[in-house]
């Protein structure tokens, strides 16, 4: 195994060095598997809302783990990664994390190669973010349910970007390019900054013309509507909703 993994380049001199020995080693190599796939779900949802914060945390992670393991070149892209969430430069970290989860698929592969482990190499990233090939929905609701619902709607046309807060949804809308959201899924009764505050920040800032808004609400129907006309949103939903009134909503925005 060590010969395999050191002609792939993988730096096992490092890595024997920090772990001692290679049973440790190959221990450590197939806990590494098992938990890749979720620590890189929970780095794609970071990625993909915005929270710059979160990444960081999840990218110096896989930074840890790579310097242990002796993948030298992961460890420093997922370093600069995690210097340029610090600095919320989110337009490098658009252009640059496809990148860093190619090299991770690329050492993934080798590991498994090496360990001869069975089924192993069928392990495949997630590549569910946003990387400009399709254009975006911004869905910004606490509840899980409906975010799965709607990305279960949307997920082949559109990228969609789930926000659990107000506040995860002004860090994605101050760092995307805004052309490529074709609109906004808005609940108003969130935890933090609720979603009239969203509303008041786009107003304020004259983005409500540039991302056409769509409020979803568990609220009463007709209750909301004078309180929104101020806001010239695309069209209201009150919630349960059916798949064929999100598409309608959507094709709104898409005409906005």
């Amino acid at each position: 195994m060590i010969s395999y993994l050191e002609s792939m380049g993988i730096d096992t001199t490092k890595a024997l060095e920090y772990l001692g020995d290679e049973e440790t080693y190959a221990s450590m190599l197939k806990d590494f598997l098992s938990e890749i796939e979720a620590k890189v779900n929970r780095l794609n949802e970071a990625y993909t809302s915005g929270n710059m914060k979160s990444f960081s945390i999840d990218v110096h992670s896989l930074k840890s783990d790579s310097r242990y393991l002796g993948f030298t070149k992961l460890a420093e892209m997922a370093l600069i990664e995690e210097n340029k969430s610090k600095e919320n430069d989110y337009e490098f970290i658009k252009k640059d994390y496809p990148n860093l989860i190619k090299e991770l698929q690329r050492i993934i592969n080798i590991i498994a190669e090496g360990l001869s482990k069975e089924n192993a190499s069928e392990i495949k990233l997630s590549s569910n973010y946003s990387n400009n090939s399709k254009k975006m929905i911004l869905v910004v609701d606490d509840s899980h349910t409906i975010s799965h619902f709607i990305t279960s709607v949307f997920n082949d046309k559109y990228d969609v970007a789930v926000a659990l807060d107000g506040g995860e949804a002004l860090n994605v809308i101050n760092n995307s390019d805004h052309s490529d959201i074709v609109g906004m899924l808005l609940d108003l009764n969130m935890p933090n900054v609720n979603g009239f505050e969203v509303l008041n920040f786009m107003k304020k800032n004259n983005l409500l013309e540039d991302m056409p808004v769509v409020v979803i609400t568990g609220l009463e129907k007709g209750s909301i509507e004078n309180s929104l006309k101020e806001y010239n949103v695309v069209d209201v939903l009150y919630k349960p909703f059916s798949a064929e009134e999100l598409k309608s909503a959507i094709a709104s925005c898409e005409k906005f």
